[in-house]
């Protein structure tokens, strides 16, 4: 799976991540961006806030352990 997020620093406040949200949420129901993302086998997504947190604690804690069974060190 392949997936692309959009991040605000720390403490950014509620209200502004709320925000972003609902217009990116808003932005990929737009037509031409869901045919632009289609043509890329790709499919809109736009989930909460927290969720986009759950997936990447998920995904550190995977690939963290993929590349130590592989043998690599961070540097």
């Amino acid at each position: 799976m392949n997936w692309s997020g959009l991040a605000a620093p720390a403490r950014t406040p509620d209200a502004v991540v709320a925000r972003l949200q609902a217009e990116v949420v808003t932005a990929l129901q737009a037509p031409v961006l869901q045919e632009f993302l289609a043509s890329l086998a790709s499919a809109p997504g736009g989930m909460p806030p927290e969720a986009f947190a759950a997936l990447l604690a998920e995904e550190t804690v995977r690939w963290r352990d993929v590349a130590g069974g592989a043998g690599i060190e961070r540097q």
